[in-house]
Formats: structure tokens, sequence, C-alpha cells
């Protein structure tokens, strides 16, 4: 299994603050059979976690050394998940924002509980994205207000080139009823290319786990949908492949 979405850097967001914090979190990924994690943490430009290639050199560094002083055979790569605004956009123009294992991808997430108002759409904001030669992934599309009131929306975005991540916790221990109904629905019409955790702690419902929603969605559907979509697209984002897109159910 591969977690294509998870804050485990410490002391760069609002997740892990210390390193045996980090430890605890990786030590819940290994036991649970994690074998690859893309490290994403928040990069909000002009806002606040102003986290780029640079200023995450270090960190990262000292996550591989955490690693290779457990002796855990877990492979990292480097990304962010990156806050997308009409302000954030001059980051992208400037090649400051961190893709995905420095390929062209992007890991986008919109305002969807911030005070933060946007003067352009969603989908005004993604053209811009794709205009500098940007893949888009979207973060947890689940989660806005935008896809929770218009379905459809999704649609438009696969046609200008979006693959979409949903979060585990939204399909097997989501507390909001409708956040988690159209998080399967994206499962049932082809619109959740990977699944990732979104870990913050080595606490709660947000820890780095797979095991149990990949062994849901093979009852649900088959063992080839938990495998595309807590595997194989995984290794495809760190890898710079194109996602493999399933049809609806």
């Amino acid at each position: 299994m591969i977690d294509i979405h998870c804050h485990v850097l410490w002391g760069v967001d609002d997740a892990s603050q210390d390193q045996e914090t980090t430890k605890n979190m990786l030590q819940i990924a290994v036991e649970d059979g994690i074998e690859a994690i893309l490290c994403t943490p928040h990069s909000l430009p002009y806002y606040k976690y102003e986290n780029d290639a640079e200023s995450l050199k270090e960190p990262f560094a000292q996550l591989q050394a955490l690693i290779a002083e457990q002796g855990w055979n877990l492979e990292v790569k480097l990304g962010c998940e990156f806050f997308l605004t009409d302000a954030s956009l001059a980051w992208i123009r400037h090649g400051r924002a961190l893709t995905l294992n420095g390929s062209r991808r992007l890991l986008i997430e919109f305002p969807w509980y911030q005070k933060v108002q946007l003067g352009s759409s969603e989908t005004e904001l993604l053209e811009q994205v794709f205009s500098q030669g940007y893949e888009v992934i979207i973060a947890h599309p689940e989660r806005y207000k935008s896809v929770q009131e218009d379905f459809s929306i999704l649609k438009r975005w696969r046609a200008m080139g979006c693959d979409f991540q949903v979060n585990r916790t939204s399909l097997i221990l989501n507390d909001d009823q409708k956040q988690g109904e159209l998080a399967w629905r994206m499962v049932e019409e082809g619109y959740c290319d990977a699944i990732g955790t979104d870990a913050h702690h080595c606490w709660g419902k947000r820890v780095i786990k797979l095991s149990d929603i990949q062994e849901e969605i093979e009852r649900r559907y088959d063992h080839q949908t938990a495998l595309l979509l807590c595997h194989e697209n995984g290794r495809r984002l760190i890898s710079g492949e194109p996602l493999v897109h399933r049809a609806s159910y």
C-alpha cells in the first residue's frame, strides 16, 4: 500500500511537531503494511506554512535519517499539499510550488475551512495551473462545498485533466454523513483515483493506515479496484506516470 497524502514531516505545518510523534506515526504505517509515503506538508503561500523545496530540504533529510535509523523498509518521497488561491498562483508561475517527487504534478487543495475568499472560481484557478504546464491531482474533493452542491463539477474537472484523491477517513470513519456518501459516490462513479490518509498525528482517526479501507473496497467491489486505489495509482504518482481511471460501476 502507498499513502499519497500524508503530513509526516515534523515542525513544518499543523501536523507533527516533533520527531517522536513522527516516529510513532511511521510505526503505525509500517505495522499496517505501508511500503511508500508521499510526504505532502501544507504549502499556503502568503497565508502560512510557505513550504517549498528549499525550506523542506532539511526536514525531509531528517525524516530519511530517522527511517534509516529505525531500519524500516519504507520509501518516502517529497511533495506538498498546495493551497490554490488567486495569490498563490504566483508561486506556480514562478516554478516555486513543490510538485510530487520532482514531477510536473501538483497535489492541489482549495480553501474549504479557512476564511480565504477566492476572486476566481476553482475551475478558473485550475485553468491557470494547466496553462503553466502542470498536471493536477485534487486533494479530498469530497470536502469542498462546490462539489457537495454540484457533483457534475468533477466531470468538468476530469475533462480538464484532473485526477482525484479521496481521504480514507471520508470513506470509512467519517462523522459527516454527507461527506461520506459523496466519497463513496466518487468511488462508485470512477472519480476516486487514489486514497490517501491525510494523516496529521499518531492518535485519533487520521493516522497512516490503509489496510482497513483496502479491505472494505475489496469487499464492496473487487481486489483489482482495491489494489488500484491503494497501491497502483500511488506508485504511478511517485513515478510520474499517468494514473489509471476506472469506469463507473
